[in-house]
């Protein structure tokens, strides 16, 4: 009895965290770029969680990807202090490591390729909370990053596959292929600890 409440408590906040990160369309703008004039990402949770990205140029997926990664940067920062598990602190710890050094990499192209600084568009939130009143402890914590990151790291995934579509620069098609290999594999061991 008590485990069936804790699956109903957990499965309800995934929900309402799901929500909270991609708020209905038209809720609240989503600048994508220095470029006010350009176009904006869509995002939703599907029936799994995944985050459903849609970009429209290669500038919109350097300009969200930015703010992707560093959720999962800030997100992986927080469960190193929370979790037991060492498997999945390796786990974060890698996904800190690796993303960080994406995000420079995109800051460092959005500079050189569009002549401006990379302007956070202020659209991603945490994908779960990492407060003192936090609801997450110990196994709970560890299974709603599990879970909350499956679908993350979809989303990044998504965008790549859009990205090999709409661009020709040989830096981006192998970044793509990078974030669809390395991040298709995470969710695969991901997937495995999944409880």
């Amino acid at each position: 009895m008590k485990r069936k409440w804790l699956q109903t408590l957990l499965g309800c906040s995934m929900v309402t965290l799901l929500m909270a990160c991609n708020p209905p369309e038209g809720s609240h703008n989503h600048p994508s770029s220095v470029d006010p004039a350009a176009p904006s990402v869509q995002q939703a949770p599907d029936a799994h969680g995944a985050h459903q990205m849609s970009i429209h140029s290669e500038q919109d997926f350097i300009v969200q990807m930015i703010p992707h990664h560093t959720e999962a940067v800030v997100t992986s920062e927080w469960l190193l202090k929370h979790t037991q598990n060492p498997q999945l602190k390796a786990f974060a710890q890698e996904v800190i490591v690796v993303q960080k050094a994406e995000i420079q990499k995109m800051k460092d192209w959005h500079q050189a390729w569009y002549g401006a600084p990379f302007v956070d568009p202020g659209s991603y939130k945490p994908m779960m909370p990492m407060n003192a009143a936090s609801p997450y402890e110990g196994e709970k914590s560890d299974q709603a990053y599990i879970k909350g990151m499956i679908g993350h790291h979809q989303g990044a995934v998504d965008m790549a596959n859009q990205l090999k579509t709409m661009t020709q620069r040989p830096e981006l098609l192998s970044f793509a292929r990078t974030i669809i290999d390395t991040q298709s594999k995470e969710i695969e061991q991901l997937k495995q600890w999944v409880k």
